[in-house]
């Protein structure tokens, strides 16, 4: 008996069911294979570049010196963890698996280092085995110095054989506009020093470590960052007392500051002297300072002569009234902060007696007559 053809129809249209679901499972199958690999290969490229940052991108030490100490029989291992506590390495995981995938066991050399450049974890490992062979000079720059001085502090405390040279250094801080500074210290004083006004006033007073091998330029951008990061820190640049009026922005501040800061025989005499000034910038009195004439004079001395007082210049203030054209020296955040918050008083006399006590006086009258009893 003849089978139906219809029988062999069916087959051959159940088969190409078949097949027909087979393509969409292996469709399907790759598509999620690519998926897979597309996400692999995205966690491949991520990972590679965190390894790559951590491992060769310099950490940013924001212009300080970090201190480790390495005792006697301490491996680079052993260390790891305080490495990353200090913040000269990114990623603890990512400098094992350096170490691992470079069969590297460094023999590092025990002793106190003092770190004040931007290194990567590859420098820093050549630093350890290296060992302490060039230390860092310790140097404390004291508030109320000029350019001048620092600049000799410096000469003074490094050794012969550094890099730093007081020319150039003279060079750099008289004439900043000219020198090509790091993009942050660029920036700074781009938004806060005139064009052509020299470094006075931004090189911050505080204590330093200096290496050898750092160069003129490095040290001077190191005291202009470090200045930039504690302004940023003590006062809140946002919310600035102007409703004194008499000092508008971070420049005038510095050079008030300055003079506050040579005037005032201690802390607490800061922010009433500053309140003294701004009574007499106020009424366009002549501020009279004392410390504006030893600035011309390059004299040291508590008082002035009165031939000094005739001398004609713009930094003269018994001559000529309002702040002179720029700083006199590198004042602390302290005496800039009273600048913008002076305390409110009615005086507008003071001076300071033998002993460095500080009389005050609303009248000129009342102030001859303290003269008269104490001086």
């Amino acid at each position: 008996m003849e089978k139906p053809k219809l029988f062999k129809k069916d087959v051959f249209g159940v088969s190409k069911v078949n097949d027909k679901k087979k393509k969409k499972r292996i469709g399907g199958c790759f598509t999620v294979i690519l998926l897979v690999l597309f996400v692999v290969f995205g966690a491949g490229i991520f990972l590679w570049n965190f390894y790559n940052d951590s491992i060769y991108t310099k950490v940013d030490l924001h212009g300080k010196s970090i201190q480790i100490e390495v005792l006697e029989g301490e491996t680079l291992i052993s260390i790891i963890p305080s490495l990353m506590q200090s913040g000269l390495i990114k990623n603890e995981e990512a400098f094992r698996i350096y170490l691992r995938l470079n069969n590297i066991s460094p023999n590092i050399k025990f002793g106190q280092y003092t770190i004040s450049e931007n290194v990567n974890a590859i420098e820093l490992i050549e630093m350890l085995e290296k060992g302490v062979s060039s230390p860092d000079t310790k140097l404390t720059i004291k508030e109320g110095l000029r350019i001048s001085q620092i600049g000799d502090v410096i000469k003074n405390a490094l050794p012969s054989e550094s890099k730093f040279s007081i020319t150039e250094f003279n060079s750099i801080t008289s004439n900043p506009d000219n020198v090509d500074f790091s993009g942050e210290v660029k920036e700074f004083l781009q938004r806060h020093k005139p064009v052509k006004a020299s470094l006075e006033g931004f090189l911050f007073p505080d204590t330093y470590f200096l290496n050898a091998n750092l160069t003129t330029k490095e040290i001077v951008e190191k005291m202009v960052q470090n200045f930039s990061l504690k302004l940023g820190q003590e006062i809140n640049l946002e919310s600035l007392n102007l409703s004194q009026n008499n000092v508008q922005n971070i420049y005038q501040a510095i050079i008030l500051g300055s003079i506050v800061e040579k005037e005032a025989s201690g802390t607490d005499d800061k922010e009433l002297i500053s309140g003294v000034l701004h009574n007499r910038l106020t009424d366009s009195y002549l501020l009279q300072s004392d410390a504006t004439i030893n600035y011309i004079t390059g004299k040291n001395d508590p008082g002035v002569e009165i031939a000094d007082t005739q001398i004609d210049s713009p930094f003269n203030t018994y001559k000529y009234t309002g702040l002179p054209p720029g700083p006199i020296n590198n004042p602390g955040i302290a005496s800039i902060k009273v600048a913008f918050y002076p305390k409110q008083t009615d005086y507008y006399f003071f001076f300071h007696d033998s002993s460095g006590n500080t009389h005050y006086s609303v009248t000129y009258y009342e102030h001859n007559q303290k003269l008269d009893l104490y001086m």
